[in-house]
Order: C-alpha cells, then structure tokens, then sequence
C-alpha cells in the first residue's frame, strides 16, 4: 500500500512506496521544543522508499536528547518538517512525520519513547507499548524491524556466506578472550606488556563503545537463532526434495546414465544448501540406501572418489546395498 504526504504549503510532495516498518511517538524534550507539541509520531522507512513527487526538502541539523543530533529535511518554502535522520546517520532510514502524511489517522504508532518527559496530562491508550527511553525503545524498534523484514522480505537463507561467517567466529573468538585476559590482568594489577593491547582495551572501556558492542552481540546472537531456525527448517525441505528424485522416475540420461537425475530440479530457494560435491551421497543416504535415481550436480567439478577406489568398493563386501555402491562407480568413473 502507498501512501502520499507533503507540506503545508504544497511546495514538497512525496509519496511512500510501501508501509513503514514501525512507527513510534517521541515524548522527548526535544521533539516537543523543536515542534511546540507535546509529541511527535514518526515512521521508520527506507530512504529508498520514499519517493519526492515534488520540490526538494532542505536538510537542518538540529540537536536532540540522545547529543548526537538529528537532520531533519524540510520545505524551503513554508519550513514544514517532512522527515528526519536521527543519530548523526546518513539518509538510509528516514524518520517520516506521520502529521505531513495525507491521512495521517491511518497510522498508529506501534510504541512510544521518552515518556519519562511525557507532558503528565497526556494518557497513552491502555495496552499501548512504551518506554521511559530511547536505548529501549531502540531495541524494541530493531527487534520489530528484523521481525518484519525476516517474515515479509528475507525468505532466504544465507547458505553461501556461511564459511565466511566460520572463520570469522574462528578469528573473533580467541580475539575476546585475549582481550577477556588483557582486562582481568589489569583489574589483578597485574603489568601488561603489549602497548597496542592496553590501548584496545581503554577504547573498549568507554560506556558507548561498550553498549554497541553488546548490542551487536545480541544483535548477532539474534540473526543465528533466525537463521539456524531456517536453515534447519530448510535442509528438512532439502533433504525431502533430493529423497523424492532419488525414489522417482524422473531421468536426465544427459548427464551420463539414465539413472541420473540433475539436482536443478530442485527449486533454487532449497538447492542453495546443496553442495556439489556431496549430494551424490546425500541422494543415497536420504534414499535410505535404496536408489532408482542417483542425484547428480551438472555444474560439479569436484569428485571425492577416483575410479579405482569406487570399483573396488563396489566388487567388495559393504553394509551398503550393491546397486547403491554401483550407481557411485559409474558417477565415479565418468569424470575420475
């Protein structure tokens, strides 16, 4: 659904090209200087998605209660506040005021912030989500983005970057600890001898610096709980969809054998888990080492079994069923 706006004297016009991933009202002492209200409703969208139809607003940087500043764009005409960028940050995320919009009674607000300064004669409606600051509101405002961006947008799991991500946690990990020993050394007073480290840790003692960090960890800690969840909800998908080839009749002769089947009639969303060294085996094995089909990766270029070695297994006494170990000789022998 979109959703149009502008200011009050019709200078600037602009159009939402989607629904705001949240909205919030701001009880902060700023908003209500800077507006002469006593709160300001703001929507979180993408920059990407606000689309200006008319005139260009002007960017302002004005103060605000976190002492980070915000640049709130206007109309050059009549002054009219459109959308703000909190933070110091850049135009990525806009902060739309839902009173420019053009039926801004279709937008209720999914929390308020600050009401620790909340004008006492305002009443929040009963149940109304709120928190007396911005840190809380901020990761409640994140977790509900993620949220709705994992269920509406991010249907995919990010099998590709997965070896990456290892050795990052090989790398990261001990990297803490160190760290972790550099900090105990120093509350024991115990001397330590590495300049670079000490200097690491002052920067990590500042109160900043640490509630990023933790917000980070949480952060990260979030997205692997999602992204296990889907990755384990996939592969049972996965798995289900190479058993399927592997017990049906369905052949691609093409690519050697007509008891080969290619693993591209696997949807793309699920094959991405694939790889294409293993799901040979796989098909066996999620066959219950049974096959009429042996799944088969036409782009493949690595082949763990020379020739040889799958002969001889196939000629030999296995737990695994002869046509089974058969079906691996001949894939074997095509390419090694």
């Amino acid at each position: 659904m979109t959703r149009e706006g502008g200011c009050a004297c019709g200078a600037v016009r602009y159009r939402l090209k989607r629904e705001p991933m949240f909205v919030h009202c701001c009880h902060c002492t700023s908003c209500q200087t800077e507006t002469g209200t006593a709160f300001v409703i703001n929507a979180l969208v993408e920059a990407g998605e606000v689309e200006t139809l008319q005139g260009s607003p002007t960017p302002v940087m004005t103060p605000s209660e976190s002492g980070r500043g915000q640049q709130v764009w206007r109309c050059p005409e009549c002054q009219v506040a459109l959308w703000s960028n909190y933070g110091g940050a850049t135009d990525i995320l806009r902060f739309v005021r839902v009173g420019t919009l053009d039926a801004p009674g279709e937008v209720e607000p999914d929390i308020h912030i600050y009401t620790r300064s909340k004008l006492p004669w305002v009443r929040l409606p009963e149940g109304a989500l709120a928190v007396e600051t911005a840190l809380l509101a901020a990761l409640a405002g994140s977790a509900i983005a993620l949220l709705i961006y994992w269920l509406q947008f991010d249907h995919w799991v990010h099998a590709g970057n997965r070896y990456y991500l290892r050795t990052a946690l090989v790398v990261l990990t001990p990297a803490f600890g160190v760290l972790s020993t550099v900090y105990a050394m120093r509350a024991d007073g115990v001397p330590v001898d590495c300049p670079r480290l000490l200097q690491i840790a002052k920067f990590l003692d500042s109160v900043t610096v640490i509630r990023a960090c933790t917000g980070a960890i949480i952060l990260c800690t979030a997205i692997h709980v999602v992204q296990t969840a889907k990755f384990v909800s996939d592969w049972t998908a996965y798995k289900a969809a190479v058993r399927a080839l592997a017990l049906g009749s369905a052949s691609d002769p093409a690519l050697g054998d007509p008891r080969f089947v290619s693993s591209q009639r696997i949807s793309p969303q699920l094959n991405q888990l694939g790889w294409f060294s293993t799901v040979e085996y796989l098909s066996i094995i999620a066959s219950d080492f049974k096959p009429a089909r042996i799944v088969v990766d036409p782009a493949g270029n690595y082949f763990w079994l020379s020739c040889d070695t799958a002969t001889e297994s196939a000629k030999a006494t296995r737990s695994v069923p002869m046509p089974a170990r058969d079906l691996v000789r001949i894939y074997s022998c095509l390419h090694r």
